[in-house]
């Protein structure tokens, strides 16, 4: 987070398991969105490495819920959405305004839109299609029955 040096996920795991020689967990159950739950004292004894470039604290180049999107990124997404023939949305709530305005920008476009999803989203109201239904099992349906041989 202090110096913008970016590290490929192999290597940070590597420090991981450097620093955590012989840690391990074991599911404890798992949430709807398939996130596992651990014991504290699991979540105690993990050390988390910190930037080999400056000592600081690492982030995935993912955006949290709370985070902003970088302009950069979401002008990409809007051109590759103008480029679109629909919209699938696979496994998100679209709660957040970050999320739905592009949802919002496909339909002004007159995109079809497809939710897969467990559960309500908040694109449901302009979506063309929706199933209820986790990702994984959805697309291993439609994959064992439209396999190529």
């Amino acid at each position: 987070l202090q110096c913008n040096i970016m590290w490929p996920r192999d290597e940070i795991q590597k420090q991981i398991f450097r620093i955590n020689p012989g840690w391990s967990a074991s599911p404890e159950g798992s949430a709807p969105d398939a996130d596992v739950f651990v014991s504290e004292d699991a979540v105690k004894t993990f050390k988390t490495p910190d930037c080999v470039n400056c000592g600081g604290n690492l982030k995935p180049d993912v955006i949290f819920f709370g985070d902003n999107i970088p302009k950069q990124r979401v002008e990409w997404i809007s051109e590759r959405i103008t480029e679109s023939d629909a919209m699938m949305i696979i496994g998100s709530s679209v709660e957040t305004y970050s999320a739905f305005r592009h949802v919002k920008q496909a339909k002004d476009l007159g995109l079809p839109l497809l939710v897969l999803n467990i559960g309500h989203s908040r694109a449901d109201p302009l979506a063309d299609i929706i199933i209820n239904a986790r990702s994984g099992e959805a697309f291993a349906l439609l994959f064992d029955r439209h396999r190529v041989s």
